[in-house]
């Protein structure tokens, strides 16, 4: 299972060997840091328990979004206690880890890592023909979170 955490929403994909079984947005209704934690926490052990993972990969959030918004950290802290709670291997991706074992540079873009990931999976090209700048940022957190599980398959060379 594959996470890209946020404060307003969190991308979401699990992978079974090379099948994306699942991939999507977590989104939360309401911003207080409370009921954020409470909608984490409801999401990811829900689909532990759909999915029966064994790792749980995350984008490690840069010290830019953390500073930005404290309370990201927290739902961070709680991802990963979560994983420690069902004794999933945990592994967390920076962001230029993900780039640059994904498409070999750190500088790329986010839609050159988009295009990636629509190389390896063809069928998600929909999520990515953005009409607005709206649509591409609703749209990112998922294609992050398949990035950071595509980075630990091609780790563990499953």
């Amino acid at each position: 299972m594959a996470i890209r955490p946020g404060r307003t929403e969190m991308g979401v994909s699990v992978f079974n060997g090379e099948i994306l079984r699942y991939w999507g947005i977590a989104g939360f209704r309401n911003s207080h840091l409370e009921y954020v934690h409470m909608d984490v926490d409801k999401r990811v052990r829900g689909l532990i328990k759909r999915y029966n993972p064994n790792v749980l990969v995350m984008e490690k959030v840069s010290s830019v979004r953390l500073n930005a918004s404290p309370a990201l950290k927290k739902v961070m802290t709680h991802i990963a206690a979560i994983s420690l709670e069902y004794s999933l291997e945990f592994c967390p991706y920076s962001m230029e880890t993900i780039k640059m074992k994904l498409c070999g540079n750190d500088l790329v873009t986010r839609k050159e890592v988009v295009a990636q990931i629509i190389g390896v999976y063809p069928h998600l090209k929909r999520y990515a023909m953005w009409q607005s700048r709206w649509q591409e940022e609703y749209w990112m957190p998922m294609f992050w979170s398949i990035a950071v599980g595509l980075i630990y398959k091609m780790d563990k060379k499953f």
